[in-house]
């Protein structure tokens, strides 16, 4: 009996390890670059970013997400597994931004789309999240740090 409780849990420790490897690559891909919001919503109508308005978001490695959603500030959680990402506890603060026109609703949108964020790609300069009615999209542009 003891042997089969070894087994077990060598296979268990394999397991998790296995998990927190792709949870590390994952995330060195979108850790220490400052990402700009390029566009959001349907993948086959995209919405630009508002002219004089910018949207970032940077990735910590401790699963830290943070930046400006456009006129507040936020931050929140990550998890990333392979090319699955989830994005939780997501809080910003409360101003209220009059310019340009639309900036709130902006600002709803993309926090609700990083909300709703299942899975995300990289490919060069570009990181596209992908929400989980699978029509929409963030699509963003690294930039410096």
């Amino acid at each position: 009996m003891k042997g089969y409780s070894r087994v077990f849990g060598f296979a268990l420790l394999l397991v998790f390890s296995a998990q927190g490897c792709g949870r590390f690559k994952a995330s060195a891909a979108l850790a220490n670059t400052s990402w700009s919001l390029q566009s959001y919503g349907n993948s086959s109508a995209p919405t630009p970013v508002l002219p004089g308005t910018k949207i970032t978001a940077s990735f910590a490695k401790d699963g830290k997400v943070s930046d400006t959603a456009g006129c507040n500030r936020y931050s929140g959680e990550f998890v990333v597994s392979a090319k699955r990402v989830s994005m939780t506890r997501l809080a910003s603060t409360q101003m209220y931004c009059l310019e340009p026109d639309g900036i709130m609703d902006q600002e709803s949108a993309f926090l609700g789309a990083m909300e709703q964020a299942t899975s995300f790609e990289v490919k060069g300069r570009e990181l596209r999240i992908h929400m989980s009615d699978g029509k929409g999209a963030l699509t963003f542009l690294a930039g410096p740090q």
